[in-house]
């Protein structure tokens, strides 16, 4: 009998949070729950402290050769049997009771084929320091109407605009079409698949909260970004999706990413970074966006340096209509386009 769901851990070191992530998912009241925890030729004594959890619900997997971040990701995906299925990073962990809920909720919406939650942000083990992903209204979305604006909030706020993968619920049915994490992605690869999967359906987004991500120095995707693969990526995605955009919106896109690169590029100045600051004007010439207001430079800048503390209250310029809508949750949008 095939398990109804399955956390998939692609785990490399770091063996204390790996362990915490674990037993984050064996305390779930859930039943029918597969745990794949696979190793990708970790460094560290991380899969000798796996062997010693005796739970039959636990099903580990080793690589022959390291995949890389985005290659034990597929491999996760490869390998879950699972009717839903959670990709649950090795350095985060679930919330209690998190999965039950959202099981219902996925039954209760069948044309629903990716969960979004929110996450909790934390740092030095348990300090809370903000909730990520609470753009969108809890309600379910049709799936290129939610493409849409995850590119908007992606291309005028510069993040994820989804929750970390660690606190999505994807539905099996979408992955059938060999929907897959693009492994030359550094950065975007969890958002460009994301918006992948939605091509096969709507998304649903719960208020409430479904992982703990925390927040630390060693973060692949923090170092990345600050080296501007982040903003290449992006583009790279707006024009991957230029289908599902109005006229004119990618031209729009574009300069509000060139708008974000002049904001990092003057950062980079004041750091004093001097090579930073070089390849992102340099990303601005091959965007074609060598001119930009100095405004709209010193507002994204302003923005930039707020931090991580500011993500939780931003929202996305364009609303989508959500089919069905929690009403009690009303997100609030700017009065004005960004680039006027």
């Amino acid at each position: 009998m095939l398990p109804l769901i399955t956390v998939a851990i692609p785990v490399y070191n770091r063996r204390d949070l790996t362990l915490q992530a674990v037993h984050s998912v064996l305390d779930q009241h859930v039943e029918e729950l597969e745990i794949l925890a696979i190793d990708d030729c970790s460094t560290d004594d991380v899969w000798d402290a796996l062997n010693t959890i005796r739970d039959p619900r636990l099903r580990l997997v080793q690589n022959v050769t390291n995949l890389g971040l985005f290659g034990n990701f597929n491999r996760c995906l490869e390998l879950a049997r699972g009717k839903y299925i959670r990709v649950l990073c090795c350095d985060d962990r679930l919330v209690a009771d998190c999965l039950k809920a959202e099981i219902a909720m996925m039954d209760a919406n069948p044309s629903a084929v990716l969960l979004s939650t929110r996450g909790q942000l934390v740092r030095s083990g348990r300090d809370k320091v903000a909730i990520f992903a609470r753009h969108l209204a809890a309600g379910l979305y049709p799936g290129r109407d939610a493409i849409r604006s995850s590119l908007w909030t992606y291309a005028y706020y510069g993040f994820n605009p989804f929750n970390y993968p660690s606190g999505i619920l994807l539905r099996r049915t979408a992955l059938l079409q060999k929907t897959r994490f693009d492994e030359r992605m550094l950065v975007a690869g969890d958002v460009d698949f994301f918006l992948r999967v939605l091509r096969y359906g709507d998304l649903l987004v719960a208020d409430r909260i479904g992982c703990e991500v925390l927040l630390h120095d060693g973060q692949v995707s923090r170092k990345l970004a600050k080296m501007g693969y982040h903003l290449r990526e992006m583009w790279q995605l707006t024009l991957a999706n230029r289908d599902v955009l109005a006229a004119g919106e990618i031209q729009r896109f574009v300069r509000q990413l060139g708008g974000h690169a002049l904001a990092w590029e003057l950062s980079s100045w004041l750091r004093q970074d001097r090579a930073a600051a070089a390849a992102y004007a340099a990303l601005r010439q091959e965007m074609g966006i060598e001119h930009l207001s100095a405004g709209i430079g010193l507002s994204l800048v302003v923005a930039h340096r707020m931090g991580e503390m500011a993500l939780g209250h931003l929202r996305g310029p364009f609303r989508p209509q959500p089919i069905v809508s929690n009403h009690s949750i009303r997100p609030e949008f700017p009065p004005h386009d960004l680039l006027m």
